[in-house]
């Protein structure tokens, strides 16, 4: 386990190289890395406000850049009072811009951990994205968002496998059949308020018979849920395989009747 996801240190190392080179190339050359690094983690994070964040970034340096150059042209008084201005304008877009990345680098890595589980869709800013809410019908990527967030915060090996092998089924069926993946989500719901009681117990440090059994419960409750979603998975897959079969004998009827094969 990382320091921000389940993934492993060095699979988190690896994903903040851009920040760690942004803050090591102080000196622009001509201008500095965070811009590029803001495009590049909103193009994988799939964030336009951090990509539209580089882009003012970056004409600030551009512009900053060419009104010294400007200057430069003219061996002057002025230029003196321009070099000091565009190295204090350099230095705070530096600072400025690199704590902004560094901020972002939690939910950058999160939202890469879900892109390992689904495919993820472009939002606006990571305060837009759409979170599961209760009692309210979610989308199945809120759902298995979710189910990632309570598997990073559940120290349980076994419920954390159970909840492996239900984003594993839900992932399938949002790739077949996106309808028949609401229905789930919609069928499944209580999924979500077992472990977020199960999170409660965990967080609550008490170690009784009550907790205890409290938590057993829930775990096979969760078993169960494994098992009813894997069925749901696999009568999809029977029912698609029969219209297929049927589509398949059709064919070979026709084919027979015109004497084409025999």
């Amino acid at each position: 386990m990382g320091w921000i996801t389940k993934k492993s240190y060095w699979w988190e190392i690896k994903r903040m190289i851009w920040p760690i080179i942004s803050i090591m190339a102080f000196i622009p050359l001509p201008i500095h890395l965070f811009p590029i690094a803001f495009i590049a983690q909103g193009s994988k994070a799939k964030v336009r406000g951090w990509v539209s964040t580089a882009i003012v970034f970056l004409a600030a340096e551009i512009g900053l850049l060419v009104l010294f150059l400007f200057k430069f042209r003219h061996f002057d008084f002025s230029l003196l009072f321009t070099s000091v201005a565009t190295f204090v304008s350099y230095l705070a877009l530096y600072l400025v811009g690199n704590i902004l990345l560094l901020r972002n680098v939690k939910p950058y890595l999160k939202r890469l951990e879900l892109s390992d589980v689904m495919e993820l869709e472009w939002t606006n800013s990571i305060r837009t994205i759409k979170t599961w809410k209760p009692n309210t019908i979610n989308s199945p990527q809120a759902f298995v968002s979710q189910l990632l967030m309570d598997r990073n915060e559940i120290n349980n090996y076994g419920v954390q496998r159970n909840i492996d092998q239900i984003i594993t089924y839900f992932r399938t069926i949002i790739d077949k059949d996106s309808q028949k993946a609401e229905l789930l989500v919609v069928r499944h719901q209580p999924i979500l308020s077992l472990l977020d009681q199960y999170k409660s117990l965990q967080k609550s440090n008490i170690n009784n018979g009550v907790t205890t059994t409290s938590k057993t419960e829930i775990e096979k409750v969760l078993n169960q849920a494994v098992v009813a979603v894997e069925n749901e998975v696999t009568n999809q897959y029977q029912t698609q395989l029969l219209g297929v079969s049927a589509e398949s004998d059709a064919y070979i009827q026709q084919l027979k009747s015109r004497n084409l094969i025999k």
